[in-house]
């Protein structure tokens, strides 16, 4: 445990290269790590609920105008010509798209999306993402390592390498977070990739 905070401790090392419209990208840490600090944390079940679960689309770019419709409950906004939309991976607050609510307080006129509703998004988007439908995608993990290829679609902008590189969004650094465990939902049970080759 002690070598795999000192690995990270200066992470996530990540590389990433667009090549032909795939991106290129790898995230070289141990990811044979089991701890319960606080929570029970398997690096190994994050990655996977990560890249499996269309997660990892936060930390890769955003989403333009074009993007179809259909989609748009997946983002922090509905894109705009002005303002392109970034996969959210967090509760939905004061979210006029959000259709169950809870913990409404009519003062402040604030209110968040059910626990049930945001899980139900994030089944979606792992459905969605493994049909292929935001381009093919495969991912291998081993001891050392995460490489992942992605096709990805004309709708998307992809964010700078630097800023990749150095998890801007802080998504990496989300999933070799051993304090927090996996904080997501996980993707479906028998959830199948049926999105074709890159």
């Amino acid at each position: 445990a002690c070598i795999d905070y000192l690995e990270d401790k200066n992470g996530p090392h990540l590389t990433a290269k667009p090549v032909n419209g795939v991106l290129h990208l790898k995230l070289m840490h141990n990811t044979n790590v089991v701890t319960e600090l606080i929570n029970y944390y398997s690096r190994e079940e994050v990655i996977h609920d990560f890249f499996l679960g269309g997660l990892i689309l936060k930390a890769l770019g955003t989403f333009t105008h074009k993007t179809p419709s259909e989609f748009h409950r997946f983002f922090d906004r509905n894109p705009s010509f002005m303002k392109p939309a970034r996969v959210t991976t967090s509760m939905r607050w004061d979210d006029p798209r959000t259709i169950d609510r809870e913990r409404e307080d009519e003062v402040r006129k604030t209110f968040r999306e059910s626990y049930n509703e945001y899980e139900q998004r994030h089944n979606d988007l792992a459905l969605a993402w493994n049909k292929g439908l935001f381009g093919p995608y495969e991912y291998e993990v081993t001891k050392e390592e995460v490489s992942f290829k992605w096709r990805y679609p004309k709708f998307f902008k992809l964010d700078s390498i630097a800023d990749i590189v150095n998890d801007s969004t802080d998504l990496f650094s989300d999933i070799l977070n051993t304090y927090e465990g996996s904080r997501y939902p996980e993707p479906p049970y028998d959830i199948e990739y049926t999105g074709g080759d890159v």
